[in-house]
């Protein structure tokens, strides 16, 4: 599971429950589809999987579906700015992102593969987010991946099956993954308000796909056992990359393959409701996107079946790096906090993916929220903290939403993640930038 997309995909999977249940038809084409058929992700220090070896190769793996796993998906979310240095006026930085999973849903028993999507835009003049999407079985034409060029194209229909629109990603120029790449995101959905909405965002990748996990194939962990805890804190001095180096532990099933593009610079965009009328549009913006591959056995889908999570994509566009933190808790394996900094130049793989260029240990990473930013959503009745400090050793970085209405509600999902601002220090040098958060409720 991507817990850096965890929210979106937990989304997701709401919209999967809610349309199979509420659609017996899917019951019966699960009685054709073939019985599960998963291949877990490992941690390996070879470089046997084909995406491993080279640039191309790597750039087919981005851009294809891989069907002996259970989940894949590709995750685009940022900020589109109207307006020369816009961020200082929030009015004008609008939060955008556009999701395509497929997840191996079982069905009686049998394997079918549904493939929910969604695209939302929340500006300073909208009343939150506008919200479409879709969930389709994974055959064409309802779902068509193109691996060269790569492009994905999602239709979608209302409860009677009619088409009422549909979602493209698509690759404009370029490899996939390596800088310079230009990705298009084109959407035309109807919304839950009964107006359509029409999107239309071009970004160019500046960095370049980086490394999430460990070893060449990118495996990120995102539970450990308590064994294994004890030898990561104790002998490899909080490093997870040293325990895994050392030791070769595969963590068969504990995590995914995790690839990002995290500093894709937006060209222009442009947001419109019922074709005509434009709510946003521009030439600025950062944009990040996470390509996630996994499957889970039963006992790895246990330990995260009751799980939540800190989420902290950020960018900083002026030094073109890129800092992922991350602390996922289980009830049964207890907290894995994750912090990994990327900027040329660094160390990279046989497939041209950069490494982190400094990552901290698990004793190193500290989060925590500002008490004094407490906000209670006068939707859903839910209190989050809109801010939140992050240190890293010595360093200390605060990261703040936006703005208060970032919260998603649809049907029984709530859910808060969005754009904030965030300024501090990073190897003692002032810095300041902005990302992609997503927030837990406030418990009791």
């Amino acid at each position: 599971m991507d817990f850096g997309a965890l929210t979106r995909r937990r989304f997701l999977r709401g919209m999967v429950a809610a349309t199979v249940a509420a659609n017996p038809w899917l019951s019966k084409l699960a009685r054709a589809a073939s019985p599960p058929a998963s291949t877990p992700a490992e941690f390996t220090k070879d470089y046997k999987l084909p995406q491993t070896k080279s640039t191309s190769l790597l750039a087919q793996y981005l851009s294809s579906e891989h069907l002996d796993y259970d989940l894949d998906g590709w995750f685009f979310f940022g900020s589109l700015i109207e307006g020369s240095g816009a961020t200082t006026n929030p009015s004008k930085v609008g939060v955008y992102f556009m999701a395509v999973q497929r997840i191996d849903q079982s069905i009686a028993g049998f394997r079918v593969p549904l493939v929910p999507a969604v695209v939302a835009f929340n500006g300073g003049t909208t009343d939150g987010y506008m919200i479409g999407g879709s969930l389709d079985l994974d055959i064409a034409p309802s779902v068509t991946v193109t691996p060269s060029p790569w492009s994905v194209g999602v239709a979608c229909y209302d409860s009677l099956l009619q088409l009422t629109g549909g979602m493209r990603m698509a690759l404009v120029s370029g490899l996939a993954g390596r800088p310079g790449a230009v990705y298009q995101l084109t959407s035309d959905t109807l919304g839950g308000d009964g107006h359509r909405m029409q999107t239309n965002v071009t970004v160019r990748d500046r960095l370049g796909v980086v490394n999430e996990g460990y070893g060449p194939a990118a495996f990120f962990p995102q539970w450990v056992t308590p064994h294994q805890r004890l030898g990561i804190a104790g002998r490899y001095d909080g490093s997870v990359a040293k325990y895994l180096n050392a030791t070769d532990d595969p963590m068969v099933s504990q995590g995914s393959y995790y690839y990002s593009e995290p500093m894709l610079e937006v060209q222009n965009f442009v947001i419109t409701r019922d074709e005509t009328e434009i709510i946003s549009q521009g030439k600025e913006g950062t944009m990040w996107m996470d390509y996630v591959v996994e499957s889970y056995d039963a006992r790895a889908a246990r330990v995260v079946a009751n799980c939540t999570w800190k989420f902290f994509a950020l960018q900083f566009p002026q030094q073109l790096g890129a800092l992922m933190v991350l602390e996922v808790v289980t009830t049964t394996m207890g907290a894995l906090p994750v912090a990994t900094y990327f900027q040329r130049p660094a160390g990279q793989t046989r497939n041209g993916a950069l490494s982190a260029k400094q990552s901290w240990g698990i004793n190193e990473i500290k989060i925590a929220p500002v008490k004094s930013s407490l906000w209670k959503s006068p939707v859903s009745g839910v209190s989050y903290y809109l801010s939140n400090t992050i240190q890293l050793g010595t360093d200390k970085l605060v990261v703040t939403m936006v703005r208060e209405n970032q919260e998603i509600v649809v049907g029984s999902t709530v859910k808060y993640e969005g754009v904030a601002l965030v300024e501090g220090t990073l190897n003692s040098r002032k810095i300041s930038g902005i990302g992609w958060v997503e927030l837990q409720p406030v418990q009791g």
